[in-house]
């Protein structure tokens, strides 16, 4: 009996995979808005403009689609060399016959095929749900140890490990439209080596905030530092982990080297510096909560840094 069964449902099966066959053989191959779901109609779909640029790949945005008088959920993705894609629920439609559950359909039809998009779980405490940081304005402070080509690198005679630097960390942590991606503004990491010299570098960049507690890489560009009125420069990385519930950067961990060689770094007529021929000397492995370490002959930095939500953005703007 239950291999009669079987046989029964595999049949059944086959016959509805031909009848969605015959249905989708009656649109008009070149049209791409045909009937769905045996209702005719024209896809129309709502959101960000196909094509324009933007900031980060996979980055997603909500989008809807109409059809026969009923409204999809869908989504836009992010690939930066070629801009937001198409609303997917109007490529399912349009490509298969897609009859899912409609966003205006009452609860009782909503049994329908539906997308299998992977989100993560909603948050009772941070805006927009599942997945987000908190944006606003953070700050904190940075601390390590360099070695500079102005006392040489590594110089045992005067410290083994460095010159002590340490300072304040600030940025705007802004999200990227509704959701895990955040993009760093206005961020600085500016202090002082051996307290008297000036010690500054952007911190830049796109960061993924889904996961629980994910862990976060920011850039440090446009270091710069002055020694007996000489400046020098560095180039480096910030990792670390957020807390979604206390809205904080935690074990984070920095580094930064110096060009390896200064006779490409050229001036600018305002004065600032052009690095972009110049190699950085390589960067150690970062994981936050691990100081990572420098050879000893290496120009450069490394050290730990904190940050902590403290309001609102500042609204300044962005780093270039």
């Amino acid at each position: 009996m239950i291999e009669v069964l079987k046989s029964l449902a595999v049949t059944s099966c086959f016959a509805w995979i031909a009848a969605c066959s015959v249905e989708a053989s009656n649109a008009d191959p070149n049209d791409p808005y045909f009937a769905v779901g045996g209702s005719e109609g024209k896809i129309e779909s709502e959101g960000v403009e196909v094509g324009t640029s933007c900031p980060a790949d996979n980055l997603t945005e909500p989008c809807t689609c109409q059809v026969g008088g009923k409204t999809y959920a869908g989504r836009q993705t992010c690939t930066t060399s070629a801009g937001w894609s198409e609303c997917e629920c109007a490529a399912q439609l349009a490509a298969s016959g897609f009859s899912g559950a409609a966003v205006s359909d009452p609860g009782s039809n909503k049994n329908g095929s539906t997308f299998d998009w992977k989100e993560t779980e909603p948050s009772t405490i941070l805006p927009g749900g599942g997945g987000s940081c908190k944006g606003g304005h953070y700050s904190g402070f940075f601390s390590g140890f360099y070695n500079s080509p102005r006392m040489g690198p590594g110089d045992a005679t005067f410290s083994p490990v460095g010159i002590p630097v340490l300072g304040n960390v600030e940025f705007d942590l802004h999200q990227l439209g509704n959701g895990e991606y955040f993009e760093i503004r206005d961020g600085a990491m500016e202090g002082a080596a051996l307290v008297v010299f000036p010690f500054k570098g952007d911190l830049v960049g796109t960061i993924n905030c889904s996961g629980s507690e994910p862990v976060v890489e920011i850039d440090l560009k446009n270091g710069t530092y002055f020694a007996i009125d000489l400046p020098y420069y560095f180039d480096g990385k910030a990792v670390a982990v957020y807390n979604k519930q206390e809205f904080t950067f935690d074990l984070g961990e920095w580094a930064v080297t110096e060009p390896e060689d200064y006779t490409v770094v050229v001036r600018n007529e305002d004065g600032t510096a052009d690095l972009s021929q110049t190699d950085f000397a390589p960067l150690p492995s970062l994981t936050p909560g691990v100081p990572p370490m420098l050879d000893i002959f290496v120009e450069g930095g490394t050290g730990e840094w904190n940050a902590i939500w403290v309001g609102p953005e500042t609204g300044v703007g962005s780093n270039p």
